[in-house]
């Protein structure tokens, strides 16, 4: 099943069970293999290989007969890629390959979302660094939220002009301390 190196000594962990050669091999039981149809842009540019996970995303437009809008959701996550194309293992060099098919370890469960998903519109694959575990919980993204508003201006406070002033009677008075003078106005 795997690659045995000089002199390791054969472990029943490293044989395939009876029957299986290949792709069955690394099935383990109760999951499955599902391969979909993709491009280079939904691959990655060639770069998902053996080995690699993804998230798995459908644009569709729902069904509900309120809104023909288009939505994109994450349908999968984390998911564990078994082969790219006909390859089970990766380029050793690391180059991009361009495979018309990537096949997925899958509970049975996630086989049938794949399959649906794959049905209803465009599957596009999103790699995820091999440390990453998250399972982001968000809703499905529309073309409003691809709109960026611009921020709203601050409300402007609009002053009225004071009202003009009435004619007062202003009285000044001087008064005298010693050799100071001092004028209050009242």
């Amino acid at each position: 099943m795997f690659p045995v190196a000089a002199k390791e000594p054969i472990r029943e962990a490293l044989l395939a069970a009876p029957g299986s050669v290949g792709l069955a091999g690394k099935i383990p039981s109760g999951m499955r293999a599902v391969a979909v149809e993709t491009n280079d842009v939904a691959n990655v540019s060639g770069f998902l290989y053996p080995g690699c996970h993804v998230d798995v995303l459908v644009s569709f437009k729902p069904q509900t007969g309120r809104n023909d809008e288009e939505v994109t959701a994450t349908v999968l996550q984390n998911i564990e890629v078994l082969s790219t194309g006909e390859r089970l293992q990766p380029d050793p060099s690391g180059k991009p390959e361009k495979v018309r098919q990537v096949t997925m370890l899958l509970s049975p469960e996630d086989a049938e979302k794949l399959v649906l998903a794959a049905n209803q519109g465009i599957v596009q694959f999103v790699m995820r660094n091999g440390d990453d575990q998250a399972q982001a919980q968000q809703p499905p993204a529309q073309l409003k939220d691809l709109i960026t508003a611009a921020p709203a201006a601050a409300p402007v406070k609009v002053r009225k002009a004071p009202a003009p002033a009435q004619p007062r009677n202003v009285y000044e008075i001087e008064t005298y301390d010693g050799t100071k003078k001092n004028t209050v106005k009242f």
